[in-house]
């Protein structure tokens, strides 16, 4: 009898632990690509509510209404403000802050149009800002994701170009699919106010006491609609990056799908993943501030105790100015807006960790309801010859056959 003997020489810990998944979102979440695209969304968002306001509000309530509606660009002189988050709490809470800033801020726009007074303006406002939060993370958010899917499903390497042009030929699907469960959520509501004008007559309160409960079945449909929509909209636009032929209707079933039928599974990977991000929004905000007190203090220090009354007013907040000379202002307007830069990038860490986290959930809860293997996504040569253009008529035609 012959000896046969094995050696193991590597172990699959993803088929084996395939929560594992959502460890690497971190890696890659720091990774120059991402943090690129949400980088550039951290600085374009408020951009639309500013010029929002600008448009449609008068200059005495302008400022109120984005100071309420719009974050501000992070402060470039907060220094002396940070502090460490203390206990678990505030680490989770910093790194789900972090990343549903943005969603938060979207949905308090139309959240408002249910709010009174509301003038034409404001509507117009709240209108502009909200479309211009979506657009921007469509955009910018569809290419994350394009990125992480390809990276944690398949190993690959996505360029940036690359995602660019994925998201650009399905932006209408990114844009559509928050916007069709919405529709469906304020039709309606249209439908319930329109029962309210019946119900100002008596003979109105009579007919909608006959169809109480059908009033209340439509009302837990839209309640179905909107609990879905608050937590299900990444996984649409992560569904739009992973399967080849996704449109914003199959994006849609399977973000209702997938948080419907594994709602315990969801919730655990949705506590687990602002843990995880929280910790690493740590990292990256102390590593920011350290390299700000760096080069903070070792100028001032060089710089020399004379000249520190006019540098400390462009690196902390409440320092009083002294010298007020072009020179020094252009400078100073310069190094404010490095800094700012910096800390840009580490509240943009937030948003690309959540589309990371995001993608590794979506694989896994496909993985479990529709047993696909987390490699069933489409590569960029796939997508390439999709987008293949049709052969011209005249090379599609056969040549004529001579004549005998």
């Amino acid at each position: 009898m012959s000896d046969e003997s094995s050696t193991l020489r590597a172990v699959a810990w993803r088929d084996v632990f395939p929560g594992l998944l959502i460890f690497r979102s971190f890696g890659l979440s720091i990774r120059a690509s991402i943090l690129t695209l949400a980088t550039i969304g951290v600085l374009l968002a408020p951009l639309g509510w500013w010029v929002g306001a600008h448009l449609f509000l008068p200059s005495e309530t302008r400022a109120a209404a984005y100071r309420q509606h719009a974050w501000k660009w992070p402060s470039a002189r907060r220094a002396e403000e940070s502090k460490l988050p203390s206990g678990i709490y505030g680490v989770v809470n910093d790194g789900w802050r972090a990343g549903h800033e943005g969603v938060r801020r979207w949905f308090a726009g139309w959240q408002h149009f249910l709010s009174l007074p509301l003038t034409l303006g404001m509507t117009a406002f709240l209108t502009f800002g909200a479309l211009w939060t979506l657009v921007v993370w469509a955009f910018l958010g569809g290419a994350m994701g394009r990125i992480a899917i390809a990276e944690l499903g398949r190993d690959e390497r996505v360029s940036f170009g690359s995602a660019l042009r994925h998201v650009t030929r399905k932006f209408p699907s990114y844009l559509g699919a928050p916007l069709l469960p919405l529709a469906g959520i304020l039709f309606g509501l249209v439908l319930l106010a329109l029962l309210g004008l019946i119900m100002r007559a008596n003979f109105g309160v009579a007919l909608a006491g006959l169809i109480w409960l059908f009033v209340l079945l439509g009302g837990l449909i839209l309640t179905i609609l909107l609990v879905g929509l608050a937590i299900g909209w990444p996984l649409m636009w992560t569904a739009l990056g992973a399967e080849l032929d996704s449109d914003a209707f199959e994006a849609v079933s399977r973000g209702y799908t997938y948080t419907i039928q594994r709602p315990l599974r969801f919730l655990v990977y949705v506590l687990i993943a602002p843990v995880l991000g929280g910790l690493g929004y740590l990292l990256v905000y102390h590593v920011a501030e350290i390299l700000l007190a760096i080069c903070r203090n070792t100028v001032l220090w060089s710089a020399g105790a004379e000249r520190q009354p006019d540098l400390l007013p462009w690196f902390y907040r409440d320092a009083p100015r002294t010298d007020d000379s072009y020179l020094l202002a252009f400078g100073g307007w310069l190094i404010l807006l490095a800094n700012g830069l910096v800390r840009s990038i580490v509240v943009a860490y937030g948003f690309s960790f959540f589309f990371c986290a995001a993608a590794a959930i979506y694989l896994l809860l496909r993985r479990d309801i529709d047993d696909q293997p987390f490699d069933d996504t489409f590569s960029d040569e796939e997508e390439e010859v999709l987008q293949m253009p049709p052969v011209p008529p005249e090379l599609g035609t056969a040549a004529p056959k001579p004549e005998a």
